[in-house]
């Protein structure tokens, strides 16, 4: 559950061109460039040479999923067979209707209406009717694609691929990288014998031969649940090019506010589709309850914000800015988004997720911006071992080192602000974002959101996640703001 510290966040804007590679491909790998799928349609335009894709086209990621719902039913294959109908001169525009391209063979033709069928019918395999490979869009806007004929073993890349498989099914998990076995042990060590898992080490550069040997010992076969190519083992798919049953899944589990897709796509590829579903109708009943106060909120009651993380960054700290799941989730809110403005104006708007916070931004978020409400992200609830500077920081100590950290580079600002508080960023990001919607909703509208709504949906969260037993509203460290009525501290 502790996330992405330090980790920078992908932009949902890359523009990916995917290319063709006429090549013979044995089994499967992340990246497969299929030069006619499983069934050669013969010479026709590949639409894959001039597709772009700019944003994640559904919640599901699989192509296939025509109709761009949550789901992969008998309704696609109907409007499958209405894009074909319907096409003009019977040729489909493949840059519009890609998914569409179930086969994913470059043409939108009848051959993905069977191939659709038999994906919709789970007809996996290699005989008549049976499909073997399912396409989707990863996290980096780029077509990938899963054989789902082996068996469905799991190694997580960082904490919010892992929280995912918490919710769909834990018993998959045999390996995981080294924060997690390390300062970001708890909540996991609930669930897990941490230190009888595969420890593949960093997640920017997992160790190939601990990977290959978790698969060895699952009969070759694992999947590595990872996030983008960009800052996680960006060479894995070459490095394990030769190990047919090690698939690498690069899917959104938090980068720019987008959690569900993951969820929803990994749920689906892993056979574990009931789960996911499960837990979407929890989540989005957290975001009604969320929306339905903040629709309550009086206009002038709502303040500017500003999010950052108080324990990173050259200078000590990091304005978040709009491709962050924190300012996402905290915009949702009804706030006035006074990091994004910022971005804006400094021409960082989809280049990066943070800047480097100074004395000087933070002053210019005041007197030009007239920020209300600062916001000090740390790894709390859950990280409670050292981290660089020595610090729990989910602890209460941790927090308020880091409130106090701050509190006293910026002393002669914090009169000009309404409010100033350390929360935790483990539920402003990722597939729990919902709770941290709702505990902010708290800390931000008082008068409407109320103590025992965050107190009713961490529980359940926990639950959820099978962790209840060691962690509950009643163990937790979720904001620190001295003095203040709305602190919440019930941990050591």
């Amino acid at each position: 559950m502790d996330r992405h510290d330090g980790d920078p966040m992908e932009s949902k804007q890359m523009i990916v061109i995917i290319a063709v590679v006429v090549v013979v491909i044995a089994a499967v790998g992340a990246y497969f460039a299929f030069s006619g799928g499983e069934d050669e349609p013969g010479e026709v335009d590949d639409g894959r040479d001039s597709l772009t894709i700019t944003e994640y086209p559904s919640r599901l990621l699989v192509l296939g999923n025509t109709n761009c719902d949550d789901y992969l039913n008998t309704s696609d294959i109907s409007y499958l067979e209405g894009v074909i109908e319907d096409a003009d001169g019977g040729v489909v525009d493949y840059q519009t209707n890609y998914m569409c391209d179930a086969n994913y063979d470059g043409v939108v033709d009848s051959a993905d209406v069977d191939y659709l069928t038999a994906m919709v019918n789970e007809n996996w395999g290699d005989g008549d009717g049976d499909v073997r490979y399912v396409h989707y869009v990863n996290v980096d806007l780029e077509v990938a694609s899963y054989d789902m004929t082996t068996e469905k073993w799991v190694i997580t890349i960082i904490s919010p691929p892992l929280d995912d498989m918490l919710i769909l099914n834990p018993d998959l998990v045999i390996g995981f990288d080294n924060r997690i076995t390390t300062n970001q042990r708890s909540p996991y060590e609930a669930i897990y014998d941490i230190d009888s898992m595969y420890d593949v080490g960093l997640a920017a550069t997992p160790d190939v031969e601990t990977i290959v040997a978790a698969a060895d010992s699952k009969n070759g076969d694992v999947t590595v649940f990872i996030g983008s190519k960009m800052y996680y083992g960006g060479t894995l798919e070459t490095d394990l090019a030769d190990y047919p049953g090690i698939q690498i899944v690069r899917l959104p589990t938090w980068e720019v506010g987008d959690s569900i897709e993951g969820l929803l796509t990994i749920g689906f590829l892993l056979g574990e589709s009931e789960n996911a579903y499960a837990y979407l109708e929890w989540y989005e009943g957290v975001c009604e309850l969320v929306q339905d106060t903040v629709a309550t909120v009086p206009e002038s009651e709502r303040p500017a914000v500003a999010v950052f993380y108080p324990h990173r960054g050259s200078t000590g700290g990091e304005l978040l800015g709009p491709m962050s799941g924190e300012v996402q989730n905290l915009a949702l809110l009804g706030i006035v988004d006074v990091g994004t403005e910022y971005f804006d104006d400094i021409g960082m708007s989809t280049q990066s997720d943070r800047v480097d916070m100074t004395y000087e931004v933070l002053a210019t978020l005041i007197d030009d911006y007239d920020l209300d409400v600062l916001i000090g992200a740390v790894g709390a609830p859950f990280q409670v071992n050292e981290d660089s500077a020595g610090q729990m920081q989910g602890t209460i100590a941790g927090m308020q080192y880091y409130y106090e950290f701050w509190e006293d580079r910026i002393s002669d600002l914090l009169p000009s602000l309404d409010d100033y508080c350390v929360t935790g960023f483990t539920f402003l990001s990722g597939i729990s974002e919902c709770v941290g919607q709702l505990l902010m909703g708290y800390y931000l509208y008082p008068d409407y959101f109320s103590e025992e709504m965050v107190i009713e949906v961490v529980n359940e969260l926990c639950d959820i996640m099978g962790i209840g037993d060691v962690w509950n509203f009643d163990s937790m460290n979720l904001i620190y703001d001295p003095g203040d009525p709305r602190e919440i501290l019930n941990g050591a």
